[in-house]
C-alpha cells in the first residue's frame, strides 16, 4: 500500500486504494465516493450484557462523507477564495523553491504550468469543497473536492491533489 503524505506536515492525503490518475504532470485527480461511516459503539462483541441491566443502550455515530476525506481524517476548511489566492501564491512559490533544489527542469516547469493550474481551480472556486491535513500545518497542501449536483450515498466525487505537495511512502 502506497499512502501520499503532505510534505509539508506529513499528514496522510490519501492512498493507493483510491482509483487516481496524474493530470497535465501537475496533479492528481482521485475518483472518491460520498459514504455513510457508522460507527455503533459495539466494542465488546461476545460480551454479556451485565445483569443490572439487561438491555445496555449502544449509541451510535453515523457520518457522512468523502470516502478520502473520513479515512485520512481530512477537515473541512473555511478557507475563502481570497484566502486561498494568498495560500497558494506563497505554497506555490514554496513548491518551486523545493523542486529547484533537486530538479531545477521541475521548477522551470512549475513556474511555466502551475499558475495556469491555479487559476482554472479559482475560476470554479465556489464549486468546491476545500479540505486540509488533520494537524492544520501552515503552509501544508490544500485538497480540493468538487461534488456533482444532487449528490446522493454513493455518487462519485472529484478530489484534487498538487502532485508536488505531496510524497508517497510504500507500507
Amino acid at each position: 500500500m502506497i499512502l501520499f503524505k503532505d510534505i509539508v506536515t506529513g499528514d496522510g492525503i490519501f492512498t493507493d486504494a483510491y482509483k487516481y490518475k496524474l493530470v497535465d504532470d501537475l496533479y492528481y485527480h482521485i475518483n472518491a465516493k460520498f459514504v455513510k461511516d457508522s460507527d455503533d459503539g459495539n466494542y465488546d462483541i461476545g460480551g454479556n450484557p451485565s445483569e443490572e441491566e439487561s438491555a445496555e443502550a449502544l449509541e451510535t455515530t453515523v457520518t457522512t462523507g468523502i470516502d478520502v476525506c473520513l479515512q485520512n481524517r481530512l477537515v473541512d476548511s473555511t478557507m475563502t477564495k481570497a484566502q486561498y489566492k494568498k495560500h497558494i501564491k506563497t505554497f506555490s512559490q514554496n513548491l518551486v523553491k523545493t523542486a529547484a533544489e533537486s530538479d531545477p527542469a521541475r521548477a522551470d516547469f512549475l513556474k511555466k504550468n502551475l499558475p495556469k493550474a491555479v487559476q482554472s481551480f479559482l475560476e470554479n472556486f465556489d464549486d468546491y469543497s476545500l479540505f486540509v491535513g488533520e494537524s492544520f500545518g501552515e503552509g501544508a497542501v490544500v485538497v480540493f473536492c468538487k461534488y456533482p449536483e444532487n449528490c446522493v450515498l454513493g455518487c462519485n466525487i472529484d478530489v484534487y491533489v498538487w502532485k508536488d505537495a505531496i510524497e508517497p511512502e510504500k507500507f
